[in-house]
């Protein structure tokens, strides 16, 4: 996967100057997690990620990291990268809340019951149990 974030174009006397941190990430499709599937080729997040401050500093540690290339950089920067993949897909579902996953990942029975079911697959899940682990009635899930 490609992604790309661009920072707000600064001001200079008599000229524009724009930022763009960009990159690949690579992700195994052989065991592709549902809500990435949903993703489209493109996100395009606006450079103004105001609402999303984790985002926001997610970029500037990443790009601090690149600019000075400080010891442990080679460290800090997958672990960085790692987070802006979670920042952005986080601001993406807010900004664009269509398809399956965004929709169910903002009831919080379903979360809670997804939560379940992916922190333990190989249980013998049943509808009781379920709805158990949610903290509501069978009918409720």
């Amino acid at each position: 996967e490609q992604w790309l974030v661009e920072t707000e174009p600064r001001t200079q006397p008599n000229r524009y100057e724009t930022e763009m941190l960009c990159g690949k990430y690579w992700l195994d499709c052989s065991r592709m997690h549902p809500l990435m599937t949903e993703l489209p080729e493109v996100v395009h997040l606006p450079s103004r990620v105001s609402s999303h401050l984790e985002l926001r500093a997610a970029i500037d540690l990443l790009a601090g990291e690149l600019d000075e290339m400080r010891p442990g950089s080679c460290v800090a920067l997958p672990s960085l990268i790692d987070l802006l993949l979670v920042y952005m897909i986080r601001a993406w579902m807010t900004e664009a809340p269509s398809g399956a996953w965004p929709r169910v990942l903002g009831d919080p029975v379903a979360a809670a019951a997804l939560r379940a079911l992916h922190s333990n697959p190989a249980a013998p899940w049943s509808n009781d149990r379920l709805a158990a682990e949610a903290g509501v009635s069978r009918p409720t899930l």
